[in-house]
């Protein structure tokens, strides 16, 4: 099951820096602008980041209390909290105007992404089998 998560997290955290990376980018979107499931608005802008949250936050809880674990809890749940009032505004606001909750949604998600990332990394680098055959191969 922690491969799994741990997985689905990388997964979902390359989603996102990919999502980022068009959003903030010239590239052209390969969505439409304005995507909708039924009368439902889909933005990947505000989705892909809040599954990456729900998917941290479980982690996190299976993970236990550790300093990793409580950090990318949390940044999972202000992403998750963000992306959910991002899309109830998309669903709910019609006067018009600017909505700037993707954005919020979008550098959260980035953030979160980075967390996860960073902490898979650190995660790998720790074990020892790892840096023992680091050590072997530099020679040292």
């Amino acid at each position: 099951m922690r491969s799994s998560l741990d997985t689905a997290r990388a997964l979902l955290a390359a989603a996102v820096l990919s999502l980022v990376a068009v959003e903030f980018s010239t590239l052209t979107r390969p969505y439409p602008t304005a995507p909708t499931v039924g009368p439902f608005p889909v933005n990947p802008e505000l989705v892909v980041p809040a599954l990456l949250a729900a998917v941290v936050i479980v982690g996190a809880l299976r993970d236990g209390l550790g300093v990793g674990s409580v950090v990318t809890g949390l940044l999972g749940a202000v992403t998750l909290w963000i992306a959910t009032t991002s899309l109830y505004e998309a669903y709910a606001y019609t006067n018009g105007g600017i909505a700037w909750g993707a954005f919020f949604t979008t550098v959260s998600g980035l953030v979160l992404a980075v967390a996860v990332l960073t902490r898979q990394a650190v995660r790998r680098v720790e074990r020892p089998d790892v840096v023992g055959r680091l050590r072997a191969q530099l020679g040292e």
